[in-house]
């Protein structure tokens, strides 16, 4: 069971980097965000739906960036805070 925990919190570490390195809304931020949604892209069937749920539409924009801060803020920081409340308790 440890194991599992620390590969999820290593995970959401990688997400935070990853989406906070998108934040800032420059130049770097914008490529940013291009390479991270190219990923997925490529995965057969599913991939152009997921980066339509992941970006908002179809192109990086306006929406992309409001996902992408409510995904940080919200999805991530709660995940990893339960996560860490979870495990901090001994288990019996």
């Amino acid at each position: 069971m440890p194991r599992v925990t620390g590969v999820i919190l290593v995970i959401l570490t990688v997400s935070f980097s990853v989406i906070g390195y998108s934040l800032p809304w420059d130049q770097i931020g914008y490529w940013a965000v291009k390479i991270v949604t190219g990923v997925p892209e490529a995965i057969p069937i599913i991939g152009s739906p997921l980066v339509e749920l992941l970006c908002g539409s179809v192109g990086v924009g306006q929406s992309t960036l409001t996902r992408f801060y409510s995904l940080y803020i919200f999805i991530l920081i709660v995940m990893k805070r339960s996560i860490a409340w979870f495990f901090s308790f001994p288990l019996f």
